[in-house]
């Protein structure tokens, strides 16, 4: 599996850390991530680009509308989260995907610079 940084992700989520469009704090991911209904919703009102820009890792073996070409979520498709975009960290990191363990902590610090302004 070739799976690579996604930068347009990147631009997209520091656009919205900017913003202020973060949710910060502990939550469990499990229950605020999307689930398939709303990812479905949302696959039926945007391109998969579009889809695509809420996900650090993309697999370039995958083309097409496939929606399973992108991983390491960095929010819930409307806002971006703290807590997903530690998890990738961690998980990106312990998989060796170091481009995309740097990029979610690079967003990580970007939330932290916004949270002290």
């Amino acid at each position: 599996m070739a799976i690579q940084l996604n930068d347009q992700a990147v631009t997209h989520a520091l656009k919205l850390i900017k913003a202020g469009e973060v949710i910060h704090g502990k939550h469990d991911w499990n229950k605020v991530k999307p689930t398939q209904d709303e990812v479905s919703k949302f696959l039926n009102a945007h391109d998969i680009e579009e889809y695509g820009e809420w996900f650090l890792g993309h697999n370039t073996e995958i083309t097409g509308t496939d929606k399973n070409q992108y991983s390491f979520p960095t929010g819930d498709l409307k806002v971006i989260y703290e807590v997903a975009l530690e998890i990738v960290a961690q998980s990106a990191s312990r998989d060796g995907l170091v481009d995309i363990a740097r990029a979610a902590q690079r967003l990580l610090d970007a939330i932290k610079e916004c949270k002290s302004r």
